[in-house]
């Protein structure tokens, strides 16, 4: 007996034939797609979790100092040309500070960086001015905020355990200006001093840097006055920039022309020490 024909029978099966191998050739297409190893491709190793801001509470300085301070302002205009641009062009001033109300703001002090030469050169810049500095402020009952660069700290730089006037910020992560604005209006800051190192890029630039205090100040979302010290930074320098240090030089001017810088020497003198 001969079967007939059923068109029905064979529209039913039709998927169950197309369907492996269709399956299989896309099963080998994702796999394929899927870098085999980090020498294929640059992916991060892990991805932070956005952490929302911390509110931190009010921590009071034991000793509140009155001081002055001596900072400096490039003024372009004041030189009919910019042959004439130079010590004459700087302008400087006398602003009063409170300890209480001060914190040294301290970016990417960071203890390992993949540029040799320059590590050598911050470790060693980190021994002789930024030790100093946070000696100086913790002995005065200044605010420390200590904002990474996504590394460890260098040993030296660490936070001290024994204070509550220290504050650690990671400023890789996308609410760090979030971070430091919180910990500016808990605790009244009205004067910010910036130290730090890659002074073209992470003390400038990073979302907690010099660059993004002094806009958030100028366009009156914060009210702190921000300060470059201008000797407690260092710049990553390239071959012709190395003898001169011409582009720590112009991070300084970026600072002076648009804000004020100090010195760590200043500092001292106005606290008295």
């Amino acid at each position: 007996m001969s079967r007939q024909f059923d068109p029905k029978k064979i529209l039913w099966t039709l998927p169950f034939i197309v369907a492996p191998p269709l399956l299989w050739e896309i099963g080998i297409t994702i796999q394929n797609s899927v870098p085999q190893s980090d020498t294929t491709t640059s992916t991060p190793q892990s991805v932070a979790t956005p952490k929302a801001a911390r509110t931190p509470d009010r921590v009071f300085s034991p000793d509140n100092k009155a001081f002055e301070l001596k900072v400096r302002h490039f003024n372009t205009g004041i030189a009919t040309d910019q042959s004439d641009w130079g010590d004459k062009s700087y302008e400087y001033s006398t602003r009063s500070h409170n300890t209480e109300d001060t914190a040294i703001v301290i970016v990417s002090a960071f203890g390992s960086h993949p540029n040799e030469g320059y590590l050598k050169r911050v470790l060693l810049h980190q021994q002789r001015k930024l030790v100093p500095l946070l000696a100086l402020a913790r002995n005065n009952g200044m605010h420390i905020i200590h904002c990474t660069n996504g590394h460890a700290l260098s040993p030296i730089c660490e936070p001290d355990a024994n204070t509550a006037l220290e504050y650690v910020i990671d400023h890789s992560e996308p609410n760090g200006i979030d971070q430091l604005i919180a910990y500016f209006e808990a605790n009244g800051i009205a004067n910010a001093l910036y130290a730090g190192y890659e002074s073209n890029g992470d003390f400038l630039y990073s979302p907690t840097g010099f660059n993004r205090a002094r806009y958030l100040q100028a366009r009156g979302d914060i009210d702190v006055a921000a300060v470059m010290i201008r000797d407690c930074t260092l710049a990553l320098e390239n071959s012709e920039s190395y003898k001169g240090k011409w582009f720590n030089k112009m991070a300084i001017y970026d600072c002076d022309a648009h804000g004020y810088t100090t010195t760590l020497n200043e500092i001292r003198k106005g606290l008295r020490e």
